[in-house]
C-alpha cells in the first residue's frame, strides 16, 4: 500500500551526500559519501549507493544538498543489478521546506509557491 504523501519524481543527474558507517579491517567509522538520487517525494529520496553492510532499516543518516542539511530514516533497502550497490529509501526527518523545494525543482515538479497560490485561488 502507497501512504506517500505525494507522488515520486524522478531526479536525474542529482546528487547528495549523505554520512554512512564504513568498518575497515581495525575500526568503523563514519563517512561522507555522494549517492545518486532517483527520485524524489515531498516525504523522502530514493538513493542508488554502494551497499552498506552497516546501514539497517530504521538507521538515521545526515543528508547534505547545496547548503541544506537534514536527517533522513532508511525506511527500506532493496538490492539492484549490481551486487556491490543497493537502492535505499530514506524518509526525511523535520526537512527544511526549502531543502524540498530545491530538490524537487530537478525533478521539474511545479514549485511550491505555485501549487500554495492555486490552492488559495481554488478556496
Amino acid at each position: 500500500m502507497e501512504r506517500r504523501i505525494g507522488g515520486r519524481r524522478p531526479t536525474p543527474g542529482l546528487e547528495v551526500q549523505w554520512t554512512v558507517p564504513r568498518s575497515t579491517r581495525w575500526k568503523r567509522r563514519q563517512v561522507d559519501e555522494v549517492v545518486e538520487v532517483v527520485d524524489v517525494s515531498p516525504s523522502g529520496i530514493a538513493v542508488v549507493a554502494s551497499t552498506v553492510p552497516d546501514l539497517p532499516v530504521r538507521s538515521v543518516v545526515p543528508i547534505r544538498f547545496d547548503r541544506y542539511a537534514t536527517r533522513a530514516i532508511v525506511r527500506r533497502i532493496e538490492p539492484t543489478d549490481s551486487p556491490e550497490r543497493s537502492r535505499y529509501g530514506l524518509q526525511f526527518l523535520d526537512p527544511a521546506p526549502d531543502l524540498i523545494d530545491a530538490l524537487r525543482s530537478f525533478s521539474g515538479a511545479v514549485p511550491r509557491e505555485q501549487l500554495e497560490a492555486l490552492w488559495r485561488r481554488s478556496t
